[in-house]
């Protein structure tokens, strides 16, 4: 049984109840390598084995012989997740339609210990838990009873939410309750399929079919899979693309990726050019004291604290 047979609709889980399989795949690294040896021409292979030649062009981001590789995925993904698939438009996208059919009825349920604080650092990414009541916030004594801006109660008085998460987690639970009750009542009462669907919460679950040749595929991973800056959702779904699906069919581009590209940093000229200060005796701020961005400067202290060349921590 080839690698491939035995991966092939094999569902892999993910989030709650969410999950990632291969369709089929066409390609192989030995196919790879073959098709960057027509641009090399012939005399090549006993300079070169396979493993060096994937590792070069991926080292030096001659990616376009990656691109006779492809791969079909299946999702079972929350709506507002899929969005950010979606933004690659090098994919070939069928999603399930809910004009023709009922929405699936299952929405992403978020644990008391999954809510995330907005960053302060970054406007479109999350910080660390959600874990102490904001100002004027409380729960009140019966441990279930909620006062903040907008007072709220939860209809099961007996449960626990005596911290924040535990309140979101039953509040998330009650509106996803009402807003599937009022789709299904639409839907009775004869309202088109179309229209009913309009008030059903992002966290709603779709299915979706995509391809997409693997050039393309390792490039939403290298933007997906960093450890900080992507959605951890949305993260989990490439985590398990690449590991479990991408590695066994593509071992040594996947490794090469490993090396060059997840493993990596990407210096600019500015960087360079702080490192080289950074030799000379001087640190932050005299080393970045002409970049105005702050977030600029951050990243290179993120980088250099990445490669074991920390500036000064008092500067």
């Amino acid at each position: 049984m080839s690698v491939l047979d035995d991966l092939r609709w094999r569902k892999f889980p993910v989030l709650d109840q969410g999950s990632i399989a291969v369709i089929d795949a066409m390609g192989s690294d030995a196919d790879i390598v073959s098709a960057a040896r027509v641009s090399f021409g012939a005399g090549t292979r006993p300079i070169s084995d396979d493993r060096t030649l994937l590792r070069y062009l991926v080292r030096r981001r001659e990616m376009g012989p990656l691109e006779h590789a492809v791969l079909k995925l299946h999702w079972r993904v929350p709506l507002d997740t899929f969005r950010q698939v979606g933004r690659y438009r090098t994919m070939s996208i069928s999603e399930y339609s809910t004009r023709y059919s009922e929405a699936i009825d299952a929405m992403q349920v978020t644990p008391a210990d999954g809510w995330r604080l907005q960053s302060r650092d970054n406007k479109q990414g999350s910080g660390g838990p959600v874990t102490e009541w904001p100002a004027g916030w409380a729960a009140d004594n019966d441990g279930w009873d909620v006062s903040g801006p907008n007072d709220y109660r939860l209809s099961v008085a007996d449960d626990d939410i005596s911290t924040p998460g535990t309140f979101l987690s039953h509040q998330e639970q009650e509106l996803h309750k009402k807003a599937r009750s009022v789709y299904e009542h639409r839907l009775s009462l004869g309202v088109a399929r179309e229209q009913a669907r309009k008030d059903l919460p992002l966290s709603t679950y779709t299915e979706a079919v995509t391809t997409v040749n693997l050039r393309n595929l390792l490039h939403a991973c290298g933007e997906r899979l960093p450890e900080h800056g992507p959605q951890q959702e949305i993260k989990s779904y490439f985590e398990v693309i690449f590991h479990n699906i991408i590695t066994p069919l593509f071992p040594l581009v996947a490794e090469a990726f490993r090396d060059y590209v997840l493993g990596a940093i990407t210096l600019t000229a500015i960087d360079m050019d702080g490192i080289r200060k950074m030799r000379e005796g001087l640190y932050v701020p005299e080393v970045m004291s002409h970049v105005v961005n702050a977030r600029e400067r951050a990243e290179f202290i993120e980088k250099m604290g990445r490669i074991g060349f920390v500036p000064d921590p008092s500067a």
